[in-house]
């Protein structure tokens, strides 16, 4: 994912959460209020689009690393009894399609692997007999036919697919600048008003302006807050003596609760 796109998408999180936040202050003003329903609600658009290019770039990697290791395994192991009875019928024929090591199926392209194992999947499925005393039964066939459906699921895409994950990032790109430029030109000029009424509101929204480059950010929801104990300054019905009364102005003056003797 395009680095400035993933900037952009954290800055329009900060900026939404800032405005649900303070929600109350907000709708003071009624225009802005306005766009920033407009602008959550292509915020949470955008989300929807940028989750299955993330997972394109990162959950199809890892799962097709271990599609692969898995497959693997299994084909080497059914390439073992495959040849250890291509020698004890002598066909070098059979031998020769199932002479294959645990690390070159590896290390294979995944185009290959994935012809080499429907190729194999067949032959073993040909001679299930034959390979029944090594104990490759039935299961140990349908456990491998499902470990190439799934190696088959994480490559390469179709033609058909390239291009339409192609064009959905251009239209993703083309709905971050456009918020962006919604932000920039519309929001902030009515957010400016906030200046004057609600200074620390605005810092806030100026501070979540900024773009943030450490990774796509996911809302967690926040643990409560705990406020401070405070300092409760009982009253005085009245006043013995001048150092009793000099006493509370002392109160009213710091704010400290200072008790007086009866």
């Amino acid at each position: 994912m395009d680095k400035k796109i993933i900037e952009k998408f954290n800055m329009f999180t900060n900026v939404d959460d800032v405005l649900t936040d303070n929600s109350i202050i907000v709708a003071t003003i009624p225009a802005f209020q306005t766009l920033a329903g407009q602008f959550h609600t292509e915020v949470e658009a955008i989300a929807t689009k940028m989750q299955p290019l993330l997972l394109d770039y990162t959950g199809d990697a890892k799962g097709k690393k271990k599609a692969k290791k898995e497959l693997s395994v299994l084909l080497a192991s059914i390439c073992g009894a495959v040849k250890d009875h291509a020698l004890a019928i002598d066909d070098q024929s059979l031998y020769a399609k199932a002479n294959l090591s645990p690390s070159e199926l590896k290390g294979m392209r995944d185009t290959e692997l994935q012809e080499k194992s429907i190729g194999l999947y067949n032959l073993a499925l040909g001679m299930a007999a034959s390979l029944l005393p090594y104990n490759v039964t039935a299961a140990s066939l349908t456990a491998l036919n499902t470990a190439v459906l799934r190696f088959k699921e994480y490559n390469p895409k179709v033609r058909n697919q390239q291009v339409e994950n192609k064009t959905n990032r251009a239209l993703l790109y083309k709905d971050v600048w456009t918020l962006n430029t919604f932000v920039r030109l519309r929001m902030d000029n009515a957010a400016s008003m906030f200046k004057v009424t609600h200074p620390e509101f605005y810092a806030l929204y100026k501070n979540a302006r900024r773009n943030y480059s450490e990774g796509v950010r996911h809302r967690q929801p926040e643990p409560p807050v705990e406020l401070a104990a405070k300092t409760v300054v009982q009253p005085i019905e009245s006043y013995d003596n001048g150092v009793q009364k000099a006493m509370v102005d002392l109160m009213a003056t710091t704010g400290n609760n200072v008790q007086v003797a009866g």
